[in-house]
């Protein structure tokens, strides 16, 4: 089965994010904050890239065969699309900014991701800020279907 490897995230200065890297990683290399422009990967021997001029967030799923994505629309910093994208770099879905929460569905942005309540490699978490009280949820989306599988209710 085709995989995700070799999975970077390239910053507004040109520094490389690679994968494995941690935020305390960056900091003792002296990086100061910087936005994610572009994200490549490898896919069955292709380099592959997306980018997106006002920043974006990405996470590999799991399962390594789609990569969630938190493209920012404008530089507001508070209106974002949630896409998954395909092994090849398509956009397999665009998830909706409206999450069923209880019996009721509620707009509201995603800003940024967690790892999945479930066990699937499949899901990603991702944090959901409701537009009518600024609460937030968790909202576990299945990379398959592009739905949501879980709502959570954070702290």
């Amino acid at each position: 089965m085709i995989s995700i490897t070799n999975f970077k995230k390239i910053r507004r200065d040109g520094k490389v994010i690679d994968e494995s890297m941690t935020a305390a990683q960056m900091i003792s290399l002296g990086w100061s904050p910087e936005k994610v422009i572009e994200i490549e990967w490898d896919v069955d021997g292709r380099r592959l890239t997306f980018k997106c001029k006002h920043g974006l967030l990405a996470v590999v799923m799991p399962n390594r065969r789609a990569i969630a994505v938190l493209k920012e629309n404008d530089d507001s910093g508070s209106n974002s699309s949630l896409v998954i994208l395909d092994v090849n770099g398509g956009e397999k879905f665009r998830v909706n900014n409206k999450v069923m929460v209880g019996e009721k569905e509620e707009s509201g942005t995603f800003y940024w991701f967690e790892p999945s309540r479930n066990s699937s490699p499949d899901y990603i978490g991702v944090v959901f800020r409701l537009d009518k009280d600024h609460s937030m949820v968790q909202v576990d989306i299945d990379s398959n279907t592009g739905g949501s599988v879980g709502v959570y209710r954070m702290r």
